[in-house]
């Protein structure tokens, strides 16, 4: 074998076949930026001119990444300039060089397939004229463009849907499937699937395979085995409009309308179906250029950068590896923290309750949990049963004394957590993690009569937790540097969010959740009807509406919760009667999908008359402005440390909708003096606590802005 290296790249030849490895000496992982893009241009230059190689495999030699995408410092670097998209459309054009350079190749090319493959990556291995993956759970294989407001630039729209079907190849961009080596298999993705440590020789005899005219025959006949009939006959004409049309519904449904990359991609993969490559690649860098160019787009990247930010709020400090940890408490929130365990960062974990049946149901979400990841082919069954024996449940603290971490799942009820919290420290090892997943009750409160206080935390998950991306970690005053990062480590391993916020009622996504809330429960008061507030909600891009949150959460939940913020911030939030009546819960019943519904019938009984001149945009200023003003204030008492944590965790805590990028970013796209000038007109006319805090005022006259120019949506 001889060896050639370069800066990002290296060849190392097997015979009649080079061995193209990627590895970038300057990061950890490889991306496709603009150097790389180069250096292949190169390796391929001299790989054409070298008569001694018959065929190429192109591998990575990071442990865990083929290529990772493109470099999204990049694209952000092109987005940020305003010049209507020409720098994305470049970007794109020579992207497209290198890979149409590489699928009209002479000498077969085959993608060796180990680690994360995603967007320009894996544009790159379908350029290829043959794929082979590693079966290692590392292995990912996707198009995650549309998570970032933009389209696949470097031919993605184009040869995905040729490799899958129309309807599957559309499917998997617009929902950044991520295949593992397996389903890529049986999806026709990649034509061999082996061990990790199979892969430089299984995609070698491949790639010699393919300088043969029956071996390529037969990978072909293989390829067409994995395109159901139905899928064949999807790409014909009538079919495919139809299925385009379907797809654009249901982008409508789920999103509003609010992001254009999603319409861009259908129409290219729709277009582009049956046509030339050039006038595909043409389309298709247009649209990226354009998309690249959209405030969603901005926004999108910013929150990816935040929360890779976010990653680093231990400020170097190293955390402890949980591998064992206990949980108090098997209800809703407890045994989703335990799926998240399990599932997740796979730790061993111990689930308490007093109540058998409550551990029965826990055990049994966990199961199902599992199996539903089994059926849409997430997880192996053998692996999907090997995460579900890491949980085991029990009456009592046996086995405790071995957890490095103890999670109180356990009833907003000061006492009853003070009482958990005193048998604990009995039973625990002396080095053990004790953890609250209290909502409001104040950790340094809670951790008083401690031996422990260094070692005593909050870790407030939201619900569902084993679905809600956010996790809060809430230090208490004594509580140790090592223990936050513990905290921080291993709610990433959680594949969930970490924002460390101050100790105080509410934290940070309660309270100013709470803001958010009561000013809707006062537009209710002044007879709006409930519908319209939240209708006003959705159509500004939550989740969903106020009112209907008050039900989901729990009508005594919710109503306790906000009292208790109420109590502590009261002069900045409104304060509507008919949230405290007693027959509050008749407002709400399921219906037959599950759902809350809202009675506002009944609601309207309670309240006054509606402003007929109000609209939904007043609505919705009175909401924003309400949430603005709180998140504002928790700057102002350093709550959280910057404004772009705190957009992080109102949007993947509340669900404030990503493309608008926080309600920081949303304030700088409108114009803080607009913003302050507005809220001063809403004080004027409902009330003084919409008026804008004492910082937001600052920063009109003085021109600021929460972000930087050079971050700025």
């Amino acid at each position: 074998m001889t060896n050639s290296a370069g800066k990002r790249t290296r060849i190392e030849k097997n015979g009649a076949v080079a061995h193209l490895i990627l590895d970038d000496t300057e990061k950890k992982v490889n991306t496709l930026g603009k150097e790389l893009l180069e250096e292949l241009n190169l390796r391929l230059d001299s790989l054409e001119k070298d008569d001694t190689v018959k065929a190429v495999v192109i591998r990575s030699a990071k442990p865990s990444v083929f290529i990772a995408g493109a470099d999204i410092a990049e694209i952000q670097a092109i987005a940020l300039v305003k010049d209507e998209g020409a720098g994305g459309r470049e970007a794109s054009r020579v992207g497209h060089e290198l890979m149409n350079r590489i699928e009209d190749y002479l000498k077969p090319i085959v993608a060796g397939i180990h680690g994360s493959c995603l967007g320009g990556g894996l544009e790159l291995a379908i350029a290829c004229h043959g794929r082979v993956a590693s079966n290692d759970p590392a292995t990912k294989l996707g198009l995650p463009e549309l998570k970032l407001g933009i389209v696949p630039g470097f031919g993605g729209t184009w040869r995905l849907p040729r490799l899958l079907g129309f309807v599957r190849g559309m499917t998997a961009i617009l929902t950044s499937k991520n295949f593992d080596g397996k389903s890529a298999l049986r999806q026709g993705l990649v034509d061999d699937v082996c061990f990790k440590e199979q892969l430089p020789q299984v995609a070698q005899e491949l790639a010699l395979k393919l300088t043969d005219a029956k071996g390529i025959a037969a990978i072909k006949a293989n390829r067409k085995k994995t395109r159901p009939l139905l899928e064949r006959i999807m790409g014909l004409p009538v079919l495919k409009d139809f299925a385009a049309s379907r797809a654009r519904a249901e982008v409508i449904k789920k999103t509003g309308g609010a992001y254009p990359a999603p319409f861009r991609l259908i129409d290219l993969v729709s277009n582009g179906w049956g046509g030339s490559r050039s006038k595909a690649m043409s389309a298709e860098a247009a649209a990226l250029g354009s998309t690249m160019s959209t405030r969603v787009c901005a926004n999108l990247i910013k929150l990816f950068f935040l929360s890779q930010d976010a990653k680093k709020q231990s400020n170097g400090v190293k955390g402890t590896r949980i591998e064992s940890a206990g949980i108090v408490g098997s209800g809703l929130m407890g045994s989703g923290i335990a799926v998240a365990l399990t599932d997740r960062a796979k730790v061993k974990t111990l689930l308490k309750d007093t109540d058998t049946a409550v551990l029965g149901r826990a055990l049994k979400k966990a199961w199902g949990l599992g199996r539903k990841r089994v059926e849409r082919r997430q997880v192996e069954e053998v692996e999907a049963i090997r995460r579900f024996n890491l949980l085991s449940a029990g009456t009592n603290y046996g086995g405790f004394q071995r957890a490095q971490l103890v999670i109180e799942a356990v009833p907003e009820i000061m006492d009853l957590k003070r009482k958990v919290f005193s048998e604990l420290e009995t039973v625990v090892n002396s080095d053990a993690i004790i953890a609250s997943n209290t909502s409001s009750l104040p950790i340094t409160k809670l951790a008083e009569g401690s031996a422990r206080p260094e070692r005593f935390i909050g870790m407030h998950f939201f619900m569902p937790a084993e679905i809600m991306p956010l996790v809060e970690v809430i230090p208490g005053a004594k509580t140790s540097p090592q223990t936050i990062a513990t905290i921080i480590e291993l709610t990433l391993a959680m594949d969930k969010v970490p924002v460390v916020v101050k100790d105080c009622p509410g934290f940070l996504v309660n309270r100013v959740l709470a803001a958010y809330a009561l000013e809707a429960g006062q537009l209710v008061e002044e007879g709006v009807p409930a519908g319209k507030v939240d209708l006003a909600a959705e159509s500004f891009g939550l989740p969903m509406g106020p009112i209907r949150l008050i039900a989901e959460v729990g009508v005594e939940v919710m109503r306790k919760v906000l009292h208790q913020i109420q109590d502590a911030y009261g002069k900045n939030m409104a304060a509507p009667t008919w949230i405290g009546r007693d027959n509050l819960a008749e407002a709400f019943a399921k219906g037959k999908n599950g759902k809350w519904k809202v009675n506002g019938e009944i609601i309207s009984g309670w309240v006054g008359k509606a402003d007929p001149l109000m609209s939904q945009d007043d609505i919705q200023d009175r909401l924003y402005t309400a949430l603005l003003n709180e998140s504002v204030r928790c700057l102002e008492e350093n709550v959280v440390a910057s404004p772009g944590l705190l957009d992080l965790a109102m949007v993947y805590g509340i669900g404030f909708p990503p493309h608008r990028g926080g309600p920081m970013s949303e304030a700088d796209f409108r114009g803080i003096a607009e913003v302050v000038k507005r809220a001063n007109e809403l004080a004027g006319k409902y009330g003084a606590r919409l008026a804008p805090p004492a910082l937001l005022t600052k920063m009109a006259a003085n021109n600021s802005v929460f972000y930087p120019t050079k971050e700025r949506s």
